[in-house]
Formats: structure tokens, sequence, C-alpha cells
């Protein structure tokens, strides 16, 4: 693991927003409102992912608190409440309606909370970049100057995690070896970018968890990043199984990065030993 410390200004960002998630969570205990609080559980996630991911999410909940006449839930966002796995592209739109949901009753206590998430966005518009996205930008230097002929993938959880990072990488030297695949891309499209990734010149591919299944990456990559851990041992089995299988003739190194002191790497001590059972499956012949 490659452990992150919050600047000054994250740990503010970080113990305010967990402030207004246990305020709100316990609320909607209170008040018999499960998916308020499933709600603010996904928000606690996005919030160790990057500063982009909760900044949108913050930014998508004001919005839904000062439109509350649109904050109806489709058929695909209950079926998730019940448990019903959905692809990426249509979970991610479940999460985003589940973010606008509130239990606040009143127009005061509703306003309070709309000031109280415009503090929040303030202080998260006061935080461009992460430190979690400085650190891993040196990572990929480093890896592509010392080992130029290195392809590296980088799995996160959230697309806005990915744009935010796609952004921040605009401007480096290989920006133009980027790719990525989410939700969005196609079947062809995927396919694609695996050949290129495989056999192209391309060294960096940013995925979510759209990538984690059906794809074979093991014929030129070694080298795998967690920007963050999905709480899930079997998503994170998927993951590696990417360039972890049959066919893969070096050595298997995947990092996770992740800040210290959050719930995080607590998540991060349940996952080790997944990650060590994993890694023990494979044949040496495959390594």
């Amino acid at each position: 693991s490659v452990p992150v410390s919050m600047s000054p200004a994250e740990e503010e960002l970080y113990e305010r927003v967990t402030e207004y998630v246990r305020e709100v969570y316990n609320r909607s205990d209170q008040l018999n409102e499960p998916a308020v609080g499933f709600a603010m559980a996904l928000m606690q996630k996005r919030l160790v992912s990057s500063v982009g991911a909760i900044r949108e999410t913050l930014r998508r909940r004001l919005q839904g608190l000062l439109k509350p006449e649109q904050n109806e839930l489709s058929s695909d966002a209950r079926a998730y409440l019940d448990g019903e796995d959905l692809d990426e592209s249509d979970l991610e739109q479940a999460e985003q309606e589940l973010e606008r949901l509130t239990v606040a009753r009143g127009d005061e206590a509703l306003q309070k909370e709309i000031e109280t998430l415009r503090e929040l966005l303030s202080i998260a518009g006061d935080l461009p970049v992460d430190t979690k996205a400085r650190k891993v930008k040196r990572y990929i230097e480093q890896l592509f100057e010392e080992h130029p002929d290195e392809k590296l993938l980088v799995f996160t959880e959230y697309r806005d995690t990915l744009d935010y990072l796609l952004d921040y990488f605009a401007e480096e030297p290989w920006a133009d070896e980027i790719l990525t695949i989410h939700g969005d891309v196609s079947k062809d499209e995927r396919e694609r970018i695996e050949d290129e990734f495989n056999y192209g010149q391309s060294r960096l591919l940013l995925a979510t968890d759209a990538a984690s299944e059906g794809i074979d990456l093991q014929h030129k990559c070694h080298i795998m990043v967690n920007y963050e851990l999905p709480w899930s041992p079997n998503r994170l089995e998927q993951r590696i199984g990417r360039i972890h299988r049959y066919g893969q003739d070096k050595e298997v190194k995947v990092w996770n990065f992740q800040f210290d002191g959050t719930r995080e790497s607590e998540i991060f001590e349940l996952l080790q030993d997944k990650v060590e059972e994993i890694d023990g499956r494979c044949p040496r012949d495959a390594r």
C-alpha cells in the first residue's frame, strides 16, 4: 500500500463532510428514511476517492435540494436500493438520483442544509488538486522515466474521479498516451482500446470497474494502481484479474493509494488478506 497523508485543508474538508454525513445519516435513521442513509454512505466513499468526486457529489446534492421537484427516484434507483445489480451507466445514474434525497423537514431545516452544502462546496473548491492525485502523478512520472516501456493500469470506482484525473494529467508529456474505459464506452470501442493497450504505443489506461470484467490486459502490463479500493473483495479480485492471469510472464505489482486515518484505511486492512490470497492463486508459470 502507498499511504497518503492529508494536508490540513484536506483534513478540514474530510472532517466537515464526515460531520455532515453523520448528522444526516443519524437523522435519516431516526425518521426511518434508509434511502437517505444509503446516500450518505455513498458520499463518505466518494470523500476518500478524490476532491473531484466529492466536489461533484456536493454540487449535485445542492442542485437537488434547490430543485426538489426533480428528486423522484427512477425504477433503476429503486431496484438498486433493493439490492439489484445494475450495469455501470445505470448504477452511476441511480447513485446520482440518491445523492439528491434529504430528510430536511420544513423551509428552515432545508435552508440550513443548503447553507451547509454551500460551505462544504466552498472548502472543496479551494482544493483544486488533492495530495493523492499529486502522489499518483509523481509515481507515473517516475515509472515512465525509469522504465519507458512499462504500461500502467489505473482503476477508480468513480467516473467523477476518472474525469478529474484526466483533467489533471492533461498537460503531461504522456497525456496523449492515455486511454480510458468507463460505462459509456461501447463494446467495439473497448475492444479497440484493449488492443491498443496490449499492442500499441499507449502506456496508461484509466478505467472504472467497467473494465474489471471481460478484458485481458496481461500481454504488456503487469502493474496496476487502485486509486481507491472497492469495498467488495470480489470486485477487487476482478480488477487484479485483468493482468494477473494466464499468459502473464512477469511479477504482478498492485499499488493501493489510500489516505491515512480514514475509513478507507480501515477497509484496506480487511482487504489486504484478500489481495494476498488472490496473489497466491496464480501458478508460478503465470506470473
